[in-house]
């Protein structure tokens, strides 16, 4: 049997204008096939985190971001190609430079959204909670 893998995903809550980016995946060996999800991908061994984040919304929707907080940590136990995995992901508030989305291989639809709007799409875990941590987050003062 093999042994279970433990990963770190680096995963961007991209903003633009008050609105957030989803992308719908595509693959239909992907563990959320046919379901929007926020940008993001595995941190590689000896690669800086920040550099990770940046790197896989560059892959996956072409963007350029500044990551501009730490939103919120939480983990999942996919099975991924017949190996259980233990994801470990770190979720980031990151601000675009632009809107022009040009989508990786991996999805074959995005929306930018209000997160109001977030019903209207099929998303998986933990994207309805890292909607509402953004809310909350809108409401409180820095200063």
């Amino acid at each position: 049997m093999t042994e279970p893998v433990l990963r770190v995903a680096a995963k961007s809550l991209i903003r633009y204008k008050g609105k957030l980016l989803l992308l719908r995946e595509s693959a239909a060996d992907g563990t959320q096939a046919g379901k929007y999800q926020i940008p993001g991908g595995m941190v590689e061994i000896g690669e800086p985190f920040m550099d990770a984040l940046i790197r896989e919304a560059k892959e996956e929707t072409g963007l350029s971001v500044k990551p501009a907080m730490p939103m919120m940590v939480d983990g999942w136990f996919p099975t991924i190609e017949r190996v259980k995995h233990q994801i470990i992901a770190i979720f980031y508030l990151c601000e675009a430079d632009s809107d022009k989305v040009r989508l990786s291989r991996e999805h074959d639809d995005f929306a930018w959204v209000k997160p109001e709007d977030l019903g209207d799409y099929a998303v998986p875990h933990p994207v309805p909670k890292l909607f509402e941590e953004y809310v909350e987050l809108q409401g409180k003062s820095w200063s």
